[in-house]
């Protein structure tokens, strides 16, 4: 009975963490969202199973899929350790909650979908909810293009209630540029938008390869019109990232041309935007600050060279601990732009070093190793392993993995394409 419970519980905070990121409110500044409510109750009852019933099952498993399950519990365990070095140094407790939660906190997501998504049946309901979660998020997307954000915002559903009643909430998380505000959809923020349609675009583009008739023709439309509100999002790291996820997927899914279609679809979408909305402006203009990134990389270098030898050591290698911040009390760096910079100052190389081992093992497990047969559950696999790689390469940029619903989707895809590898590889050794 708990078993089905924690399934239900898993299926809901899944659906609910894509469509609907931040339905809720803030309490004291913290979020409280339903996503979030459901993950929490959902954590507790997984913990509530006898000790005996825990396995990480990795007996006679290949050697990338061990390395991203241990990369990614370093990487946990890490993250722990920053916890407690943040509370020796007397951290900020807002700052060392907010970077605790995003960056660690949505792990063990990853653990449980492997754990109860076990077989062919149950991953492809997961694949289908992603692509129900990207049709509407896009559509939503689209209304908030054709009819104005504010008109179409729901508080407490589509945005925070608590954001949804401060001054103009949409400039304030960041969204008004040049040419107008990014779409943002139910995301509140046009990079996180551009993060989930990083991640599960590819997936959409491999149900597209392996389907037939209608079904290949609906994922297509849905491929295609997630790409044009990435276009809308203005996100220039989504952007990139995009780009670069559906070249993966591609190759990943060669000889199929399904995906070169979609790729080009995508390149014709991106021009016309461009000329007919004047998003150039935007997108195309050469910024030598990248957006206010490198003054504060370059601020952050700063503060690094001027530790003490043993403190500079200490805080690259194991780095300054959540919450907790480098340089003097009075001119303080507590975080900077870019998720990986972020795990880099937070967790030092070593955390770095775990996460980027644990995605590679993750991705090169589902995109790699299995049969060169393109199966319906290679596919899937190949399209979850070229979005966890864009999204990565976003974090390279954007701080998205600090806000709960990219962190969260992201390891839910990342558990979800170990499982479609691991059932490749048992239904290929089969036939």
């Amino acid at each position: 009975m708990n078993g089905r419970i924690t399934y239900v519980l898993m299926c809901a905070s899944i659906l609910t963490s894509m469509v609907l990121p931040r339905s809720g409110t803030k309490i004291g500044g913290m979020p409280v969202t339903v996503p979030i409510i459901l993950y929490l109750t959902l954590l507790f009852f997984w913990a509530c199973r006898p000790l005996s019933q825990i396995k990480l099952d990795l007996r006679r498993k290949s050697v990338f899929e061990q390395l991203g399950i241990y990369g990614t519990l370093c990487y946990l365990v890490l993250g722990l350790l920053g916890v407690c070095i943040g509370l020796l140094r007397g951290p900020n407790f807002f700052h060392l909650f907010s970077h605790t939660a995003p960056l660690v906190g949505f792990v063990p997501a990853l653990f449980l979908v492997r754990e109860h998504v076990r077989d062919v049946r149950a991953l492809r309901f997961m694949a289908r909810m992603i692509v129900v979660s990207l049709v509407l998020v896009c559509l939503y997307g689209i209304s908030q293009r054709i009819f104005g954000q504010a008109r179409v915002m729901v508080p407490g559903v589509t945005i925070s209630y608590a954001d949804a009643f401060s001054p103009d909430p949409f400039a304030l998380k960041s969204n008004l540029t040049a040419v107008g505000l990014k779409v943002m959809s139910t995301f509140q923020n046009g990079n996180l938008f551009g993060n989930f349609l990083v991640l599960s675009v590819p997936l959409a583009i491999a149900l597209a390869t392996i389907s037939r008739g209608w079904s290949r023709l609906m994922y297509l439309i849905v491929s295609v019109l997630a790409l044009a509100n990435l276009m809308l999002t203005l996100s220039r790291g989504a952007i990139v990232a995009g780009m670069l996820s559906t070249l993966v997927v591609a190759w990943l899914l060669r000889p199929a041309k399904v995906p070169l279609c979609v790729a080009a679809c995508f390149v014709a979408i991106g021009g016309a935007l461009l000329y007919g909305l004047q998003l150039g402006e935007r997108l195309l203009t050469f910024d030598l600050t990248a957006g206010g990134r490198v003054p504060m990389w370059t601020e952050l270098a700063r503060k690094y060279s001027e530790l003490s030898p043993g403190s500079f050591a200490f805080t690259f290698i194991a780095g300054s601990g959540m919450g907790a911040a480098v340089g003097t009390p009075s001119e303080p760096v507590v975080g900077t732009e870019g998720s990986l910079l972020m795990i880099l100052l937070k967790m030092g190389v070593l955390g770095l070093l775990a996460f980027l081992t644990g995605v590679y093992g993750i991705a090169r497990f589902a995109g790699w190793e299995h049969s060169p047969s393109l199966t319906p559950e290679s596919a899937i696999a190949r399209g979850l392993a070229a979005g966890l790689i864009g999204a990565a390469i976003q974090f390279g940029v954007d701080s998205v993995m600090l806000l709960p619903p990219t962190a969260m989707n992201f390891w839910i895809v990342g558990g979800l394409a170990l499982t479609a590898g691991s059932i490749a590889r048992r239904r290929t050794a089969r036939a």
